[in-house]
């Protein structure tokens, strides 16, 4: 079916019918004005010789854009068939397209007017109130994670949250007739009624931060030593492993399995893991301690050779300090 016709007839507007035949088939395609810049597409398909059937149903078929003379939202049985007008954007890769520009706006505003921001503080005390209980309870662990994850306090960026709950067709038609003032109000209205998450969001990254440069400079450290852990044994594949575990001049050589040290969320791991017979053994050589810390294993083997090895960790005073962030 030669569909090169088309190219010319989707700017006409007093021909809203269009015929393509091809031997015993018939595709009528039909334009309805959505307004004076879009135009829906529909088409029928017949077998015979009716170009039209009274049982046969016009489906949706896609967008043309008289703006940029362009079509958007391509089905079946046009997509594909324009390569010279098809944008090949789907409705929900315009919809898409749309978040990621907003997000990307209340980004670049964010970056420039942090600091005037934070200093405003929250609106509502409840915000207040809940940053504060991060501080206090979930900033360490939180750090401690990003950190274990391979991240650093150069990565810690604000991220915009903003998304759209269900685009209306109008939406997305006006951000492709004026694109700059569809994100900018859109951007202006989630900055207005999530103010609170934006600081809230600031000042996380700048208490995350602070505990990330500290996890840093440090020369040894529990987390350093479970970080170094965590990529030896991501490195080696491994699925059970030997692990010597050093307490008060006694140490322990049992198996473990090894996707316990790979999980960021961990500070100490369980004897519950070890084999029954290795698990008694570990009962009687430390009191019956149930578990065991990163700052503890000397070694850790595969196969033989060493992944992870270890001095006996001796204790700094000044670890496990907290960080502060005034309102």
């Amino acid at each position: 079916m030669n569909y090169e016709n088309l190219y010319g007839w989707f700017p006409q507007q007093t021909v809203p019918f269009y015929a393509l035949r091809d031997k015993n088939e018939t595709l009528m395609v039909m334009k309805i004005p959505y307004d004076e810049d879009f135009d829906f597409i529909y088409c029928q398909r017949n077998y015979g010789t009716d170009p039209l059937s009274r049982n046969t149903a016009f489906i949706y078929s896609g967008i043309y854009n008289r703006l940029d003379n362009r079509l958007y939202d391509m089905q079946y049985p046009l997509r594909g068939v324009f390569p010279q007008m098809d944008s090949k954007m789907s409705f929900t890769e315009l919809t898409d397209k749309i978040e990621a520009d907003v997000r990307q706006y209340v980004a670049d505003y964010v970056d420039i007017e942090s600091d005037k921001l934070m200093e405003a503080g929250f609106k509502d005390p409840v915000s207040g109130a809940r940053f504060e209980e991060y501080q206090e309870v979930d900033a360490d662990k939180s750090a401690r994670r990003i950190f274990l994850s391979g991240q650093t306090s150069d990565d810690v960026e604000y991220t915009c949250g903003f998304t759209l709950d269900k685009a209306s067709t109008k939406l997305v038609l006006d951000y492709l007739r004026t694109p700059k003032a569809v994100v900018e109000g859109l951007g202006n209205e989630y900055m207005s009624s999530c103010s609170d998450d934006i600081v809230f969001d600031l000042l996380s990254n700048e208490l995350l931060k602070e505990y990330l440069r500290d996890f840093e400079e440090a020369e040894d450290s529990p987390l350093l030593r479970q970080k170094a852990i965590i990529d030896a044994v991501n490195k080696s594949g491994a699925q059970t492993l030997s692990v010597t575990v050093q307490r008060d001049d006694i140490a322990l050589t049992f198996k473990y399995p090894a996707r316990y040290f790979k999980m960021t969320s961990m500070q100490s791991y369980s004897t519950w893991d070890i084999p029954s017979k290795e698990r008694h053994d570990f009962y009687e050589a430390f009191n019956n301690s149930h578990g065991f810390s990163p700052e503890e294993i000397t070694d850790i083997s595969f196969r033989g050779k060493s992944i992870y090895s270890a001095d006996p960790y001796i204790p700094i005073d000044s670890e496990s300090e907290g960080f502060n962030i005034s309102m």
